[in-house]
């Protein structure tokens, strides 16, 4: 069995300047681990998991209702200005503030045990899949290993 197999081709993916709150509203409602993020011509520039929102300087809670709730507030004089700078870096954050560069792919035609031993090595949840030219074509989860196991 090859990745073309399993892949999922209604890929969900981002642009390096889409909002960090849309990219974690879009994780939470779409119920997924992670999404490519993608230049105009679809080609992978880089990722964001679930795992970026915490390890890349952020807060551990959940991040689109905190991103809203600073929107909507109006802060009196009692924040200094270091918090009200970090306050404003957050809400105009974007996805290639936050993406991981490095990104682990496998091709369409790659082996299904290629991919198994990726996921298992890197503890990944969320791989894309590329062609020869970088462009995303779709994207491998866990839950779509799990399929197979299932049917």
């Amino acid at each position: 069995m090859i990745v073309r197999d399993l892949m999922t081709m209604d890929v969900v993916s981002v642009s390096p300047e889409e909002k960090i709150g849309q990219v974690a509203s879009i994780l939470t409602k779409k119920r997924i681990h992670g999404v490519p993020v993608v230049d105009g011509e679809n080609k992978l520039i880089g990722i964001i998991t679930e795992t970026d929102f915490f390890i890349k300087d952020c807060f551990n809670f959940h991040l689109p209702s905190y991103i809203d709730f600073i929107k909507n507030t109006k802060f009196s004089g009692s924040l200094g200005y270091i918090e009200k700078q970090k306050i404003k870096k957050l809400v105009k954050a974007v996805a290639k503030d936050i993406m991981s560069t490095r990104c682990i792919t496998v091709s369409p035609e790659d082996n299904v045990d290629k991919l198994l031993a990726l996921i298992k090595e890197n503890d990944l949840h969320t791989i894309p899949v590329v062609d020869s030219s970088g462009k995303v074509e779709g994207v491998i989860a866990r839950s779509d290993l799990i399929r197979i196991i299932t049917a």
